[in-house]
């Protein structure tokens, strides 16, 4: 991709999740060198081996090929563009069986692709279980509708990528990336500005304090003085915590180390004011506890297990924390702060979840990785540790484009359905929409008790 296309999924997608989308061609990302160079000393993060297998592709090195992509499978074992490397790595290998049984499981996780379409895997077409496997992913394609559309923005260029709701005026919080302001949506359906400080950056998670009359919200921006030729933008952050009837700034959060790219993402309220916040370039997570109001490195996981920290949601009862990271969703201990992988069935996939919410023993994930764009509820065991069964509760091509997160409002999950965040580039130019008029962005709305 360009410059622009690199950094048009924003804060939801950062550049290893477009190296991973850029697994299966042969040019080599720009920036993904880069990204190897800062990983430590002996060790081959993801991005690392996003070039490696990228380079032996090109090369026609297939076997280096599947061994870099099978690393990254034990790290993401569910990721859709991960699992279709693999899959292919085989297929370009000679290997039809392993090929077949990899594509299996682009089946089972209910993803969407095209190998036959793809040269790769030219020697399987006449396989009788090559045409069934396809078959059944274009299945997957099929519409599932559980919900119906909320309302939708005036705005056509808004860009929305979160929202949440204020009960006390029965409104609307919605943030933009484009034009980096806060907007307040009335119950007609009417907007104002509500938060438009200078130094605003794009909007991303929002989150209401309700008992402390406080809005919370992260944003973000690609550094204009730090790119260079082949090389990515750093990223420089910031936290906001806001008067929620006036809409005033009381204060602002940066990390400490302003020479280190980081990006504030998403956020949850614990009970007792307690704000915890996902920084999805370094993966970890901070805190800003309610007695001290200052910014802390709450947890530091492993970058080779655990990294790209997007979605997070408190438990009842804030015991502890989910959080979606690039290789799954994990769980965290607050009290003695241990993070573990959480268990799902070989039917779920829990790969670049954007809004994560816990409801009544569930998690519901937004999600939209290439050709797995839906939201589900993951059905979790009695001791929350592992998923036991997944329910897709929305996903169809016409309805579903780049879902970013949403809200839950009693018994019902609202979500924004069509960002269109792709529109925005590193130099916050926006591009024209696909379609005249521009499509409005939509919030859809699923009754949760009703599936």
């Amino acid at each position: 991709m360009q410059t622009a296309g690199r950094w048009q999924r924003l804060s939801n997608l950062t550049r290893v999740l477009f190296a991973f989308r850029r697994l299966l061609t042969p040019a080599l990302l720009p920036g993904a060198a880069l990204l190897a160079a800062q990983a430590p000393p002996g060790s081959c993060n993801n991005a690392c081996l996003v070039e490696r297998a990228q380079k032996a592709l090109a090369a026609g090195r297939y076997a280096d090929y599947l061994g870099a992509a099978r690393q990254l499978a034990a790290r993401a074992p569910d990721h859709p563009g991960v699992i279709y490397a693999v899959a292919r790595g085989f297929a370009l290998l000679g290997k039809p069986d392993s090929a077949l049984a990899w594509l299996e499981q682009l089946v089972r996780i209910g993803a969407t692709r095209a190998p036959d379409s793809d040269s790769a895997f030219a020697p399987l077409r006449n396989s009788r279980a090559f045409r069934a496997l396809q078959a059944r992913l274009d299945a997957n394609r099929v519409p599932v509708v559980h919900g119906k559309a909320a309302f939708a923005l005036p705005d056509p260029d808004l860009l929305p990528e979160a929202m949440a709701w204020d009960p006390s005026t029965a409104s609307w919080i919605v943030g933009s990336l484009s034009q980096r302001k806060v907007i307040r949506v009335r119950p007609d359906g009417s907007t104002t500005d509500f938060i438009s400080a200078s130094d605003l950056l794009r909007v991303v998670g929002i989150h209401v304090d309700s008992a402390r009359s406080l809005l919370w919200f992260a944003t973000w921006a690609p550094r204009p003085d730090s790119t260079a030729p082949h090389h990515e933008p750093m990223t420089e952050t910031r936290l906001f915590k806001c008067d929620l009837r006036r809409g005033r700034v009381l204060r602002r959060y940066v990390p400490p180390d302003s020479g280190t790219s980081h990006l504030f993402n998403d956020l949850a309220i614990a009970a007792n004011g307690d704000v915890y916040v996902t920084d999805t370039e370094q993966g970890w997570l901070y805190r800003v506890t309610a007695d001290s109001d200052s910014l802390e490195v709450f947890l530091q996981p492993d970058p080779n297990q655990f990294s790209e920290a997007n979605g997070i949601t408190l438990v009842r009862g804030d015991r502890a924390l989910y959080v979606a990271f690039l290789e799954g969703i994990a769980i965290v201990d607050l009290r003695t702060r241990q993070i573990a992988r959480l268990g799902s069935p070989l039917n779920a996939s829990t790969a670049e979840i954007d809004g994560l919410y816990w409801y009544r023993g569930a998690l519901l994930g937004v999600q939209h990785a290439p050709g797995l764009e839906q939201v589900v509820r993951y059905q979790l065991t009695r001791d929350g540790g592992s998923i036991r069964q997944v329910d897709v509760l929305e996903r169809g091509d016409s309805m579903l484009r780049l879902p970013t997160t949403g809200a839950v409002v009693g018994t019902r999950l609202y979500y924004i359905a069509n960002s269109q965040f792709d529109r925005l580039g590193d130099d916050n130019q926006l591009s024209p929409a696909t379609v005249s008029p521009p499509p409005l962005t939509v919030v859809r709305v699923i009754e949760l008790e009703d599936h």
